[in-house]
């Protein structure tokens, strides 16, 4: 749940910097669909590090890390 206060400041925040003033419905679905979207990235980051992990231990330890792919692919 997202405090009242950080949805006024968000508001503040936007009207500040982007001279754009926000209702506080609107400040609110902004707000709540960016905490939305960071909360899945995270949730994709934890069961990507938790598949790595899995690697490593079916393969005894020896699997490439992410990095090593991507040098490949460059």
């Amino acid at each position: 749940m997202i405090s009242e206060n950080t949805f006024n400041e968000f508001q503040k925040a936007v009207e500040e910097e982007h001279g754009v003033t926000l209702d506080p419905k609107e400040a609110k679905e902004i707000l709540q669909g960016m905490v939305n979207y960071f909360d899945l990235l995270a949730k994709l980051h934890h069961r990507d590090v938790l598949a790595e992990k899995e690697k490593e231990s079916l393969s005894g330890g020896n699997a490439p890390k992410p990095s090593e792919h991507l040098e490949d692919v460059l």
